[in-house]
Parts: C-alpha cells; structure tokens; sequence
C-alpha cells in the first residue's frame, strides 16, 4: 500500500495521514479548510481542462484528489474522536460534581433519568 502524504501550505509542513492525530485542534481546521479548497480548485481544474488535457494528467488529478479525501477522512475521525473524549471528560467531571453537591445516590438517579429522557427523545425522533 502506498503511503501518501499532503504538503500543507498553511501549516508549512509535508505530514501523513498518520500525522493528523498529532495535530491540535485549530491546526485540524485550518487543514480540513485546506483540503477542501484543495478539492475543489483540483475539480475545477480538471473540469476546465477536461477535453484539452492529456488522460495522463487528468487521471494524476483524480488521484490528488483522492489522497485529499483521504486526508479529509482523518481529519473529521480525529476531530470526532477528540469531540467524543472531551464529551466523555466533561460528563464524568459533571457526574463528579452534582455528586458532591446532591450525593451520590441522587446524582445516580438524576443521571439515569437524564438517560432515559435522552433515549426517548432519540426513539421520538427516529419515528418522525
């Protein structure tokens, strides 16, 4: 399997697709922003050139544009991922602290009421 990389212009730096976890969360914006201007100017291109240009070139376009949405991929996993850890960190931090205020066995039962609201709701929309 190839390893493809992205020179990103915005961030000065040639990185894998390995690479995008290390980055912080500003620094995946401005690269999800990045890849997709990427995209779109590559179609453009190709679109613009589409019956003067060689197959050659259109297909190495393609596949730019393919290892864009590759790249593009990551970064929406990683920045769900990091969505996902910061709703789980402040969940518990939040569980901790009413704890500490109304007591445990309150807080477990107003937590599992808090559940079973959000599940209804969840079911409720499904059905519409």
């Amino acid at each position: 399997m190839a390893n493809f990389y992205y020179r990103s212009e915005s961030l000065g730096k040639v990185m894998y697709v390995a690479d995008i976890e290390t980055l912080s969360t500003s620094d995946l914006q401005v690269l999800e922003e990045e890849l997709s201007n990427a995209i779109e100017d590559i179609k453009t291109q190709m679109y613009e050139q589409r019956d003067t240009a060689e197959f050659d070139k259109i297909h190495a376009m393609s596949l730019k544009v393919q290892i864009c949405k590759k790249f593009m991929t990551r970064v929406k996993q990683v920045q769900q991922d990091e969505s996902s850890k910061l709703k789980a960190y402040h969940l518990s931090y939040f569980r901790q602290a009413i704890s500490t205020l109304i007591g445990p066995l309150q807080a477990d039962q107003l937590y599992e009421k808090a559940k079973q609201d959000a599940l209804r709701q969840i079911a409720k929309e499904s059905n519409s």
